[in-house]
């Protein structure tokens, strides 16, 4: 509550003093930001570390993930000052900024009228790319987990859903997201990492075992809805090139057990590709995988010789 609390405070300071200086200016202050806060902060340090360690099959100690350790960190503190911009930020700058890649699969699966399952990643920004589609016209729905305190909640909220994007709390989520894509909207769900902590699926990601969400391939599967992967990657001038991914083959049987692991590996396969293509974009800073006991390295190790054979 007290870490949440400073947040909030700090983020209002910064929210205040935003429009007083250039925007370049506040990336590079954030960029600065980021690279104390790797030194700072202990915890994340080194949950970014084992599990860039895993991503790049070497050891955290090793000296290679030290930079991307320090990427991740100034990405997030940008991402962080692009959010607080959102509402001051207009439809044509927002445009001016994103350079969308298969722009024309999304159109093409909104257009089918069943509602688009849009996955997508801690990866890069999603914050600001995904307000690309609310200035475009598409009504596009978020889940996200309650924070405390109530404020810094409210704050966040009213940021997001400042340029058309709609928030819904994350206990409220499963009737909503049901029902807009049943109207022919997009649901927005972060495919790489648990939220809420309910909900997961067993599965290999890069190689070890760990718990993904369950709801991108589980929605897409029930409602027929198309499902695409979209991430939004930082440039070094600070613009974005996003990329949308898919359509992503979704099987559908009697049993949905076996369907969402089909489905959630081809998911996984994609999010592999695009976390090894930017890993020091990754912004995971918990650990994602349990530390590996005799029985979980062994299946590891006889998972990667099967690659292999």
């Amino acid at each position: 509550m007290i870490p949440n609390l400073a947040l909030y405070v700090v983020l209002r300071i910064a929210a205040w003093a935003l429009p007083l200086i250039p925007v370049s200016v506040a990336h590079s202050l954030s960029d600065s930001a980021g690279k104390l806060a790797f030194l700072l902060f202990s915890r994340p340090r080194r949950a970014v570390l084992e599990n860039l360690a895993v991503v790049m099959e070497t050891s955290p100690n090793d000296r290679k993930l030290r930079p991307l350790a320090v990427e991740a960190f100034r990405t997030d503190a940008k991402n962080w000052i692009d959010t607080l911009r959102i509402r001051r930020t207009t439809g044509a700058e927002i445009e001016a900024q994103v350079e969308i890649d298969h722009w024309d699969r999304l159109a093409e699966a909104v257009s089918r009228g069943k509602g688009v399952v849009l996955a997508t990643m801690h990866l890069g920004n999603y914050d600001m790319v995904g307000q690309v589609l609310a200035q475009r016209g598409y009504r596009m729905i978020v889940p996200v987990e309650r924070m405390q305190p109530q404020a810094l909640f409210d704050f966040l909220v009213d940021l997001r859903t400042s340029k058309g994007v709609r928030v819904v709390p994350l206990d409220q989520a499963p009737r909503e997201l049901i029902r807009a894509l049943r109207a022919g909207e997009i649901v927005g769900l972060a495919a790489d990492r648990m939220i809420g902590g309910r909900g997961g699926l067993e599965t290999r990601f890069f190689g070890r075992f760990t718990a993904l969400p369950r709801g991108p391939v589980s929605l897409a599967r029930r409602t027929g809805s198309t499902l695409l992967l979209g991430v939004g990657i930082r440039r070094e001038d600070d613009t974005f090139a996003a990329h949308v991914i898919g359509p992503i083959p979704i099987t559908r049987s009697e049993n949905s057990e076996s369907d969402d692991l089909q489905n959630i590996g081809r998911v996984v396969a994609e999010m592999e590709a695009l976390i090894r293509r930017y890993p020091g974009q990754w912004l995971n800073f918990s650990p994602m995988w349990r530390r590996a006991g005799p029985a979980e390295l062994a299946a590891t190790i006889n998972h990667q010789t099967e690659e292999v054979l």
